[in-house]
């Protein structure tokens, strides 16, 4: 987190692929592969983008959390808008928002993505 916050976006990958490589099906890592996920599917680096690699890692988050944390819902649905798929990525903005409650800060921010969404637009 501290390479991506640097903008060494390359070191910051390395640094996620090796969290990975040592505990690949840890639920722990999760966070490193939502980060990864993220960050390859919008890092202001083209060369280091790589869609299908970050869908992939968004899912593996969301298998590894079994589906049920909010965070993980929220960068798969951003990846997705990322790839142009909308109706995927309102699917599982829909259900990210289903495991929180209405009056939850965080419902907000989900809301805003469904929002930008349905207007066909990726969320920043």
């Amino acid at each position: 987190l501290v390479w991506k916050a640097q903008e060494e976006y390359e070191k910051a990958l390395n640094d996620f692929d090796e969290a990975i490589r040592l505990a690949p099906e840890d639920a722990a890592n999760a966070n490193a592969y939502r980060e990864l996920a993220l960050l390859r599917a919008s890092c202001p680096d083209a060369k280091l983008r790589d869609r299908r690699l970050a869908l992939e890692s968004a899912s593996k988050a969301c298998q590894l959390t079994a589906w049920k944390d909010y965070e993980c819902l929220m960068t798969l649905a951003e990846v997705n808008s990322y790839a142009d798929d909308f109706d995927a990525a309102l699917k599982t903005i829909d259900k990210a928002i289903a495991l929180l409650d209405a009056g939850d800060k965080r419902t907000q921010a989900c809301r805003a993505m469904q929002e930008s969404y349905r207007q066909r637009k990726p969320y920043h």
